[in-house]
């Protein structure tokens, strides 16, 4: 029975010396193919990455023409924006001046005979009291005055 195990484990060490030849390019192929495939998963992540970066840049292009664009239509709305207050701010300026110059007031109040009457010409304000003839005139320049 000895001498069976010994001839088993002979032969067993016969068969892996014999195979050995073979067992290192075996392994060495395998090695080579999961070399191949790394590469090649490397290969395609690096093209994935270079298409993203180019895309990113594209993206950054256009948001910057887009936010290029939205500033100069804002710029130039507000700019119109600005001078059609300034327009609009000039003309209730005139009118104001215009309704200041004006008999804005003319307020006649008759009471027992007396005519009153207020009126605002010329940046004046005007009070008449027409009692027998006599009139008032209250200056807004010099305070009062009467005649």
């Amino acid at each position: 029975m000895k001498t069976a195990v010994f001839f088993a484990f002979a032969l067993v060490a016969l068969a892996c010396v014999q195979a050995s030849p073979l067992i290192g390019p075996l392994l060495g192929g395998v090695g080579g193919l999961v070399k191949g495939v790394g590469e090649g998963v490397g290969s395609v992540a690096n093209g994935v990455g270079n298409i993203l970066g180019a895309v990113g840049k594209e993206v950054d292009k256009g948001l910057y023409a887009v936010g290029n664009t939205v500033g100069a239509t804002v710029g130039h709305a507000v700019d119109k924006v600005g001078n059609t207050l300034g327009v609009v701010g000039d003309k209730v300026k005139e009118g104001a001046e215009t309704l200041a110059n004006t008999n804005l007031v003319n307020l006649g109040i008759a009471q027992d005979g007396k005519l009153i009457s207020l009126g605002v010409y010329n940046n004046t304000l005007l009070v008449e009291v027409d009692k027998n003839g006599a009139k008032a005139e209250v200056s807004k320049n010099d305070g009062a005055s009467s005649y």
